[in-house]
């Protein structure tokens, strides 16, 4: 039964003597009524696809005949209509299981279930582009909130899965309902009201994208929002940032999950991802670009449809705008994709038949990750206006994390932090000479470990949890993070806590609130549960050494005129002191700093470690080793101020 094989229309209202026209060319009654009986409207969605567009006969024919992927040719066939057959566009398309029920979230709130219809989508034969995905069957859908935020975005494919075989390599695609997003669009998105978005963006400046007459695109900086909104009522685009309330919220969330780990914040604390909110005017068109971010972007309202297409740069440093018009942003861009493509073109090399080019349409409800490096084209139906929100991630390089190393090494030497001032090429070059023989030696003895310490791996670069995840149990006991052995696997134990805290409340809570804080920052290695506990050991065997990025700082060597505050929070001062490892970054910012106490005994052990000048054992530093040493030389390694070497 085929009463809806071509389209069904709904939502609106105007004459469709036209749309009849075309289909009482069908001999199959049952068509026609469906269709007599839904003249009244003027929205038509394809159910193959999910395509949402106006009801026009040519678009949707066209839309029918020449571009949607799942439409059987019975159906092409029964209308008389000539099919252009396109080439494989690489899409592979799948029905899903229905989303799982989910947990209130402190973002959005539970709503009612939504009903989606089902669809058969027909599958193409992927060529590594892009996995698409309609939903089928679906009754529920879980919120979108920070919990477990990249297994709903990517739902139904599992997050293993999806970062096995999509993340940094190709698009996926999912089409759901539109109510897929309600909640978040009410309690996050200001219920997509552009005034109230411009009013609560974290953005410095309003942008607004405006077309030139040669197809260009230039950004105008916005000072008000009331001139924003006259930009955008005279049919220009605005871009613009979430609230601050929004991304760091999500932001956070979703790099935790991806796996960015410390590198989910800069040395300056500041969040290495951020969330873009698009308001396209109906027509617009950003042509061909790409952007060096992982990028998740969901549609909230209207249409939108990309054509993506692969690059040959991958993991880019920066995008690749061809539609911005300064000489400098396009020299800059060629310089740095060419170092991975010796022929990188600044246009993408379309196929004259676009046999190279995934098309996808975007309605409310669909979500799209694409991989920093993807060309794509995007284009905003010609009726009706969009926005979308998209989440964009943008990790630390490890060649920024290295070479910081490497600068730190150079700046250790007497050659190395000499200003350049020479009298003649040779010269120039001499000194250059020493400082590449200086750098050799040191790298051969410069480690993984040395670079990527243990405890910055698992807890950010505070030392501490990651910034979304809470305070740390009481005292920061190594046990729930290190295994029995210095150097070893660990296992991290910590559990996040709930920062609801949205009510109003004194400031005498705020300080009592900021002295638990502090509190739980400072590593307490004189702590009776780290001495009892004898998982916390260094093996009689272990050879260490100190790690040359690496340095410790006595709280007593900063002259109290110069301290911030006063550490009420510490009961000792005088044995408190301070980690830094990986400060070579040119404004000497730490990759990670760590604050710890020491026991009065554990004191002379630690000068005793700084003054090594070479591979050591614990008996040779403390003899015979009490167990006050053992927990410091296990702390010590985990962070990263000794490495160990071998265990013979």
């Amino acid at each position: 039964m085929e009463t809806k094989a071509l389209m069904a229309i709904n939502r609106g209202g105007r004459p469709q003597d036209k749309i009849w026209d075309e289909f009482s060319k069908s001999n199959n009654a049952e068509v026609k009524d469906e269709v007599v009986s839904q003249l009244k409207t003027k929205r038509a969605w394809c159910m193959w696809c999910n395509h949402n567009f106006k009801a026009d006969v040519k678009r949707m024919r066209k839309h029918v005949v020449n571009e949607c992927q799942g439409v059987p040719e019975s159906v092409r066939s029964k209308y008389h209509m000539s099919y252009e057959t396109k080439p494989s566009s690489g899409i592979t398309q799948g029905a899903t299981q229905p989303w799982n029920s989910s947990t209130a979230s402190r973002v959005v709130m539970k709503r009612k279930a939504t009903t989606v219809r089902n669809t058969k989508p027909k599958a193409a034969k992927p060529d590594g582009t892009a996995t698409v995905i309609t939903e089928a069957d679906t009754s529920e859908y879980p919120i979108l909130d920070e919990d477990n935020i990249l297994a709903k975005l990517v739902h139904p494919m599992s997050v293993a899965d999806f970062m096995a075989t999509h993340f940094r390599q190709k698009a996926l695609v999912v089409h759901a309902s539109a109510d897929r997003y309600a909640s978040l669009i009410e309690s996050g998105m200001c219920n997509l009201d552009v005034e109230a978005l411009l009013e609560a963006t974290s953005s410095e400046e309003l942008m607004a994208w405006v077309q030139t007459k040669d197809k260009k695109i230039e950004s105008v900086k916005v000072d008000t929002v009331p001139m924003a909104l006259t930009l955008h009522r005279a049919g220009h685009s605005l871009y613009m940032r979430a609230s601050e309330e929004l991304s760091s919220l999500l932001i956070p969330a979703l790099a935790k999950d991806l796996g960015m780990g410390f590198a989910t914040t800069s040395v300056f604390g500041e969040l290495n991802g951020e969330i873009e909110i698009f308001c396209g005017k109906a027509g617009h068109t950003t042509d061909w670009h790409f952007d060096f971010m992982e990028n998740f972007t969901v549609q909230l309202q209207g249409t939108k449809t990309w054509r993506l297409k692969k690059s040959t740069v991958p993991h880019p440093l920066r995008g690749c705008t061809p539609h911005y018009k300064t000489q400098d942003v396009v020299e800059q861009q060629l310089k740095l994709h060419r170092m991975a493509d010796p022929a990188f073109p600044y246009h993408p090399d379309v196929a004259a038949d676009g046999s190279d080019v995934v098309s996808v349409t975007l309605t409310p409800g669909s979500m799209l990750y694409f991989p920093g490096g993807m060309w794509h084209r995007v284009e905003c139906a010609d009726d009706e206006d969009s926005i979308s929100m998209n989440l964009s991630m943008f990790s630390t390089p490890y060649a920024d994390v290295v070479a910081d190393a490497v600068r730190q090494l150079l700046l250790q030497t007497t050659e190395g932090r000499a200003g350049i001032y020479y009298d003649s090429v040779p010269a120039a070059h001499a000194h250059v000479a020493k400082v590449l023989a200086d750098l050799q030696a040191q790298l051969a003895s410069l480690a993984p470990a040395d670079i990527l310490p243990e405890r910055l791996l698992l807890r950010g670069r505070s030392g501490q949890l990651h910034p979304d995840n809470g305070d740390d149990d009481e005292n920061d006991d190594e046990n729930s993070e290190e295994n029995s052995e210095a150097g070893g696997d660990a296992e991290d134990h910590d559990h996040d806590h709930d920062h609801d805290g949205c009510g109003d409340h004194d400031e005498e809570d705020d300080d009592e609130d900021e002295s638990e804080e502090e509190q739980t920052n400072v590593v307490d290695l004189s702590s009776p549960a780290l001495l009892e506990n004898e998982s916390v050991a260094v093996a009689r065997t272990a050879r260490f050494r100190r790690n040359p990025l690496a340095s410790i700082i006595a709280y007593a060597d900063i002259p109290a005129i110069h301290l911030t505050t006063q550490r009420s929070d510490v009961p000792y001062p005088a044995q408190l002191f301070l980690l830094n490892v990986g400060f070579g970054h040119s404004s000497y910012a730490s990759s990670m700093r760590v604050e710890f106490i020491v026991s009065e005994d554990q004191v002379p052990v630690l000068a005793a470690l700084q003054a090594t000048t070479g591979p050591f054992q614990l008996q040779d530093v403390v003899k015979p080793p009490r167990r006050s040493a053992q927990v410091l030389v296990h702390f010590l390694c985990h962070a990263g101020f000794l490495t160990q070497i071998d265990q013979a």
